[in-house]
């Protein structure tokens, strides 16, 4: 079966730092995230869900960094795959599943 058109995410460049806020301010909180939510975090580069979780990516080191969010990634990689059924772009899973099964 194919995913609805608007259930296939896209990777977008812009706006970046305002998506992880929102989607920030849900994962502190303990909320559900919106679908409009977890589509518009997952269209930012992977290079950002390194930095989030503090970890290192193609040499910079993200290691003990003041502004990473551990967990948050696999808290909306949750979300995408299970209750919104999302359709991630490949690269852009493998990456989501690499950084939320590293602590």
């Amino acid at each position: 079966s194919v995913a609805p058109a608007r259930k296939v995410v896209q990777t977008k460049g812009g706006a970046a730092v305002l998506k992880i806020c929102v989607a920030w301010v849900f994962f502190k909180n303990g909320q559900r995230p919106t679908e409009a939510v977890v589509h518009q975090f997952f269209e930012i580069n992977e290079a950002y869900f390194y930095e989030l979780e503090g970890l290192e990516y193609k040499g910079r080191s993200y290691v003990g960094s003041k502004h990473a969010c551990p967990g948050l990634v696999g808290f909306l990689l949750g979300y995408a795959r299970g209750e919104y059924g999302l359709t991630l772009p490949r690269h852009t899973e493998e990456h989501a599943v690499l950084v939320s099964e590293r602590k």
